[in-house]
């Protein structure tokens, strides 16, 4: 999966334990309450069309990275990039 492993990684598969799904950190399996966080956030920050005038507002990385915060933290993950 080096170089980001494209749609191989949708196909990758592992049987896991019981055990090792209990400890496995929550926000990993997509459930009904993850799927509706996750729905929300999309609605809230993804825009409905982006212009090319829109590359020229600095306040759009702001709000690019601003909006990666929230799913780190659905996820139970640390930081997604770098600049987190």
């Amino acid at each position: 999966m080096n170089n980001g492993g494209g749609t191989d990684c949708l196909r990758l598969q592992g049987v896991m334990t019981q055990k090792q799904i209990e400890e496995t950190k929550a926000g990993v399996f997509l459930g009904e309450a993850l799927y509706k966080d996750l729905r929300q956030w999309i609605e809230r920050h993804y825009r409905e069309s982006l212009h090319i005038v829109d590359l020229l507002d600095p306040n759009l990385l702001v709000e690019s990275r601003t909006t990666l915060n929230e799913p780190s933290q659905l996820l139970c993950r640390s930081a997604i990039c770098e600049f987190q």
